[in-house]
């Protein structure tokens, strides 16, 4: 039995194609942040996740380029996760 399709992020997904994760620090340098997303996407991630302390400045960005992009926030705690990554 064939494995059917994924829809993600409004488009196909072939079941036999992996999807593409990559994690972003929370660098000291904003820009170079930021400059990791831009890059990640252009080379084919399907989803971003942001790791550290911070990151709210980068998931708001990230949003704002890339609205249909799924993201993910990695803390400690749940409710800076949960403030992170919380639309307004």
């Amino acid at each position: 039995m064939k494995t059917p399709d994924l829809v993600f992020r409004g488009g196909w997904s072939s079941a036999d194609r992996a999807l593409v994760p990559v994690a972003v620090p929370a660098l000291p340098e904003p820009h170079a942040a930021r400059e990791s997303v831009l890059r990640a996407v252009d080379e084919g991630a399907d989803l971003v996740g942001f790791a550290g302390t911070g990151v709210e400045p980068l998931v708001a960005g990230a949003r704002s380029k890339f609205p249909d992009l799924v993201l993910a926030v990695g803390a400690a705690e749940a409710p800076v996760a949960a403030k992170a990554v919380r639309w307004e």
